[in-house]
């Protein structure tokens, strides 16, 4: 973790000393496990996840053979395995795993010992990504009690399990505490390790999501780009361990609108990933598909959906196909192929996305909300006005309940159902609608957002229909010039 640069020379030290444990210490099978497992470490502190998986698993037969079942070392073994299988994003093999750990340790050492925390903490880990987010903030404060009752608070094991919680809490919404817990995370390897270890760089980019998530984007790059410069510094520039950064990086140039800074770092991030055999496929997912968000900010609709559709096998595989992941993918596809007025495959996009949402999370969840209002608009491209105004109405009801009255997303699908009245002449209730979309993003919302813009052109459009020219004028001369795009708000 600490040679800069040395990773090569020590994968080959490590490749010829696993063939020498085996050919020297056939004898002492019981050493040998012990030593192929310490390297299964070493070789997972390299981001060597699928080495380290290998010689786990050898270490974990010998110890089988020749210890009882439940043994510590055969203990010990299981978690090193279930360590590297994470590290190739393999969560429900590493959960199951886990969960044997835990019931032989609580076993073997009783339900308060602290041995039982690494476990803990990494089972969070895999929960987190399989989106048991509060089972896994559950589990990380019963490994962080463990530690702190046995360690006190300042003891370096403690600040990887501050960083897992940081981000669990992240992901459920606990933004104040996750802050808290994260800067406690790096503050406490800072003082063990120096400024410049690979574990700091960790926690700097736990920050770096929470501050995205609060929109500082500007504070979330400082991070990211000193995590970036450390992890550099210790792995080398083509290492797997570095996609990670390097793709949250491009998130954030992404989110700021940043889309000519955000590609090549994309780009790294996926020739990386696509290299290396010992990285967790979610990242080389992750890069791809945020490639197909460049695009679609450039107006490149195929290009986007030849992205999306590169990514959706590989977040298959890491994920699974039932995940918010395969979720999220199926329904940007959709959003790309209504721009390009593939309304059939647009609708099976959507269709997707919501049944997984649905059987995630339920029907009248926010996030089911997203697909199903999209819906709305293949439903309105297609001419199916009665399924529209039906859809955006289910929509807006739920939303109401779930978000409050006075909500960007509430604006948006009372713009839908201005959309529907339009299409049908109706020019009162249209305006109705526009107007409330309108009242309701207009303080929500930056003037020149094409959301915005859309509502206005749509609003004075309708005015002008009704006769009334000269307020459709006003409301006109803040639409951007002809050539601009105002279209679908599809998300």
């Amino acid at each position: 973790l600490r040679e800069a640069g040395g990773d090569l020379t020590a994968r080959e030290i490590l490749g010829r000393g696993a063939q020498r444990l085996r050919d020297d210490l056939s004898d002492q099978p019981l050493v040998r496990a012990q030593l192929l497992d310490t390297m299964a470490t070493v070789n997972g502190n390299l981001g060597l996840h699928r080495e380290s998986g290998e010689l786990a698993d050898e270490a974990l037969a010998l110890r089988r053979e020749h210890l009882p079942a439940e043994h510590l070392d055969v203990v010990t073994s299981l978690e090193t395995l279930a360590t590297a299988e994470i590290g190739q994003g393999r969560y429900p093999v590493a959960a199951d795993l886990l969960n044997e750990v835990l019931e032989l340790r609580e076993r073997i050492q009783g339900p308060e010992h602290v041995d039982l925390a690494r476990p803990l903490a990494l089972l969070g880990r895999a929960f987190v990504t399989l989106d048991r987010v509060d089972e896994a903030v559950e589990l990380l404060r019963r490994a962080l009690w463990l530690q702190e009752a046995a360690l006190g608070p300042q003891h370096l094991d403690l600040a990887k399990t501050l960083r897992a919680l940081g981000r669990a809490l992240g992901l459920a919404h606990e933004l104040s505490e996750a802050e808290e817990v994260a800067q406690r995370s790096l503050a406490i390897r800072e003082v063990h390790l120096g400024s410049d270890h690979a574990l700091v760089a960790e926690s700097l980019e736990l920050l770096a999501d929470i501050a995205m998530v609060n929109d500082d984007f500007g504070d979330a790059i400082i991070h990211l780009e000193r995590a970036l410069a450390i992890r550099e510094s210790v792995y080398g520039d083509d290492n797997p361990e570095i996609v990670r950064t390097l793709h949250r990086m491009g998130s954030c140039l992404l989110e700021w609108g940043q889309l000519d800074n955000a590609e090549p770092v994309l780009e790294r991030a996926a020739t990386i990933a696509k290299a290396s055999p010992d990285i967790a496929p979610i990242w080389l997912a992750r890069a791809v598909s945020n490639l197909g968000r460049v695009a679609h900010g450039r107006g490149d609709y195929s290009g986007c959906v030849a992205k999306y559709i590169e990514a959706e096998p590989i977040f298959e595989t890491a994920t699974g196909r039932d995940s918010t992941e395969m979720a999220w993918n199926h329904n940007a596809i959709g959003s790309c192929q209504l721009k390009l007025g593939r309304t059939a495959e647009a609708e099976a996009s959507f269709l997707a996305s919501k049944t997984i949402f649905t059987a995630l999370f339920g029907a009248d969840h926010p996030e089911t909300m997203v697909p199903l209002k999209n819906l709305g608009w293949v439903y309105l491209n297609q001419g199916k006005l009665a399924q529209a105004e039906a859809t955006f109405r289910e929509v807006l009801e739920i939303q109401e309940t779930a978000l409050g009255p006075v909500h960007s997303d509430v604006g948006s699908t009372a713009g839908g159902l201005g959309d529907v009245y339009r299409e049908r002449q109706q020019w009162v209730e249209a305006e109705h609608w526009y107007r409330r979309a309108w009242t309701i993003r207009e303080p929500l919302l930056d003037p020149d957002s094409q959301e915005l813009q859309v509502n206005l052109t749509s609003l004075a459009e309708v005015l002008r229909a009704m006769g009334r020219s000269a307020e459709a004028e006003i409301l006109e001369a803040r639409v951007p010039p002809v050539g601009e795009e105002v279209g679908s708000e599809a998300i």
